[in-house]
């Protein structure tokens, strides 16, 4: 059997893995909140660009886990099969999408699978150079409509291409197709007064907090979490023992990488980072290390081992098969618990005869996200916390209503001047299989106030 052909088994093998763990774990609020944006689909939404919404829209109906997870696990495999042909060593390559991040960002339903299916279909159009810089352009469009990180792939393939390809016109016409691809979000954004853009700024380059160097630190910390110290630290060495004068695809693979990199590095100075936020970088340091000779094999295979073995500790983990970290396990708990304790509240008894549903307000957008996705009448609270689509897009009812938050919130400050409080709190437990508390929620009735 052929290399190639066992990296294929373990792309399927990781691909039956995650259909495995998608039926058995619940949604995420984030998952949730997305599913609820293909209700309407658009060309862009408050938070990101509206690719996700678009693959999740044809599955908008259905209640399984494992189909609105679906779209991110077919981009998941795709994106390791495109670029598995630039792989000298292909089960190299197959592994590294057993570390942590690749496994984890392309098993929920988020933005961040078609972003890195994406970046891996213009990173392949990229080396493959010649007509194939069309499908660099179709990448990168899918990247950034995705999330707006995948406007870094591009320009910098292109750039480290070399005058080479810069002669011919194929690269510019990659750069067009693209440009066409994601100008109807520019155009949505132009006339959204740019809340898409404003929101990213915002939540990357421009924070009241910002953390200065303790950023750069905790983002560099947290890449060794995602993908491994010994992963990172042969990744460097596969970047310093690299063949010199660098080829072609190495200068397209480095440069996509530590280019990306360093704009991550100067955004944590300015906003607080989150771990996988970087991850696009990584697609290019693991194809090299794919494609590095024996100086780094041994520290490759070593890395790429733990890497999977972290995977596979958090895997059992949420499975509920090993111990670990309540507020890990409960993530994937607390939607199916809260939907369960808020139908009792919002749903007419028996004795009451047919009626609506009470309306139900949120402090927060995961759990109106929850309780949509469970089809039960759900707003955010516009006073409370940041907006988000729900508070840009949503005309709720002015009638006497159900409020849920957190309990660990703290004081309650931000029902606002429109609304009372006329009975509550009521203490709303989530009480999982094993009997462990995974969440307390508090429910209040409220009604608006008569001017």
């Amino acid at each position: 059997m052929s290399d190639r052909t066992v990296a294929v088994a373990v792309i399927a093998g990781l691909l039956v893995a995650k259909l495995l763990l998608a039926s058995q774990v619940g949604l995420l609020a984030d998952e949730a909140y997305y599913r609820c944006w293909a209700d309407a689909p658009a060309l862009g939404y408050y938070d990101q660009p509206p690719m996700i919404a678009w693959l999740l829209t044809p599955l908008a109906s259905s209640s399984s886990t494992v189909l609105l997870r679906l779209p991110a696990l077919v981009c998941g495999a795709l994106a390791a099969l495109v670029l598995l042909p630039f792989a000298t060593v292909p089960t190299r390559w197959a592994a590294a999408w057993a570390c942590p991040a690749l496994f984890g960002l392309t098993f929920a339903a988020t933005p961040d699978a078609p972003l890195l299916f994406g970046w891996c279909l213009a990173l392949a159009g990229a080396l493959a150079g010649g007509p194939w810089w069309l499908a660099a352009g179709l990448g990168a469009g899918i990247a950034f409509l995705s999330k707006y990180t995948g406007l870094a792939v591009l320009p910098l393939a292109i750039a480290a291409a070399g005058p080479t390809d810069w002669r011919t016109p194929w690269p510019w016409a990659g750069l067009g197709l693209f440009a066409v691809l994601i100008a109807p979000n520019i155009t949505w954004n132009a006339t959204h007064d740019g809340v898409s853009f404003t929101f990213q700024l915002h939540e990357g380059l421009v924070h009241a907090n910002a953390p200065g160097l303790g950023g750069a630190l905790t983002l560099a910390l947290d890449q060794l979490g995602v993908v491994g110290p010994v992963l990172v630290l042969a990744a460097a060495a596969g970047v310093v023992f690299a063949p010199r004068p660098w080829d072609r695809p190495t200068r397209v693979l480095v440069a996509t990488s530590l280019g990306t990199l360093l704009v991550f590095v100067i955004a944590s100075l300015f906003a607080p980072p989150e771990a996988h936020w970087p991850a696009p970088a990584w697609i290019g340091l693991l194809l090299l290390l794919a494609r590095s000779g024996p100086r780094v094999s041994r520290a490759a295979e070593v890395g790429l081992t733990l890497a999977a073995a972290s995977t596979a500790f958090l895997a059992l983990a949420a499975l509920g098969v090993m111990w670990s970290p309540p507020a890990f396990r409960d993530r994937f708990a607390e939607g199916a618990l809260l939907v369960d304790g808020m139908r009792s509240w919002a749903l007419p008894a028996a004795s009451e005869g047919p009626r609506d549903p009470t309306p139900v307000f949120a402090e927060r957008y995961q759990e109106v996200a929850f309780l949509r996705t469970a089809g039960l009448p759900a707003w955010r609270m516009a006073t409370c916390g940041r907006p988000d689509e729900f508070t840009r897009a949503d005309s709720p009812p002015r009638e006497e209503a159900l409020f849920v938050r957190p309990r660990r919130s703290g004081p309650l400050t931000c029902i606002g001047d429109d609304w009372e409080i006329v009975d509550g709190p009521h203490d709303l437990d989530g009480i999982d299989a094993e009997g462990r508390r995974v969440a307390r929620w508090q429910v209040f009735t409220v009604r608006p106030v008569v001017p």
